[in-house]
């Protein structure tokens, strides 16, 4: 997730972190509506949602895929792990250099960011996790009548 959100930041890409709404490419009447030029996935198993919707509207796709994944419907794949914190991190880290590199943004290795502070988000994001504490009553079976 933190990696995800510097490399919106240092682009300017609209990033979608988290769940991926239903109808966000397909349903025009819904507020969050986007119609993107090209789609980028993380993971094509968890971001299935996206991928069903970009795939029905015919928008291209661009995937990090390692080598477990399905990639029928993947436009472009970047063969990549995308498991691992570090490498997610480093895989975002060189896509932001990049991009801004093609834009014309930095020049050489003049670069406004580091490594660290990608790394830094993965290995520290701020979600906390609360479990809720489970129900120990009996529920009761409703009789058919």
């Amino acid at each position: 997730m933190g990696p995800l959100e510097e490399f919106g930041k240092y682009t300017g890409v609209r990033t979608v972190i988290g769940r991926f709404v239903p109808g966000t490419l397909t349903n025009p009447s819904y507020s969050g509506f986007m119609e993107p030029e090209v789609i980028f996935i993380s993971d094509p198993r968890v971001d299935r949602q996206a991928l069903k919707e970009a795939v029905e509207v015919g928008i291209p796709i661009v995937g990090l895929c390692d080598t477990e994944h399905l990639t029928s419907f993947i436009d472009l794949i970047i063969p990549a792990n995308n498991k691992g914190k570090k490498a997610v991190a480093l895989l975002y880290y060189l896509l932001t250099r990049e991009f801004l590199k093609n834009k014309g943004i930095i020049e050489g290795d003049k670069v406004p960011f580091t490594y660290e502070e990608f790394l830094e988000r993965a290995m520290n994001p701020k979600v906390r996790i609360i479990i809720q504490p489970q129900d120990r009553r009996r529920r009761r079976r409703r009789r058919k009548k």
